[in-house]
């Protein structure tokens, strides 16, 4: 039977050694940007579409979460229906 330390060193033990196993990864940095003087000598049609994607203020927030999902964006601009404006 284990005494109230014996079991503390148990716990103590076993948490160092799962640190040591999985905890102790290298960090490997990397830029994910280009640099500034890289991104200024590309032409806008390289990183930009011709054809933007907006949505209603009337869709419904599951088909905007789709979009973003499906073309990877974060935003989108939105549109007011004149219809639906009111000041």
């Amino acid at each position: 039977m284990q005494t109230k330390s014996g079991v503390s060193k148990a716990i103590y033990g076993f948490i160092e050694c799962t640190v040591s196993q999985f905890m102790t990864w290298s960090v490997v940095t990397m830029n994910l940007v280009p640099h500034y003087n890289e991104l200024r000598s590309r032409p806008a049609s390289e990183v930009m579409t011709e054809a933007v994607v907006h949505v209603d203020s009337i869709s419904p927030s599951t088909r905007v979460l789709q979009l973003m999902v499906n073309l990877e964006a974060r935003s989108f601009p939105v549109s007011v229906l004149l219809a639906n404006w009111r000041a």
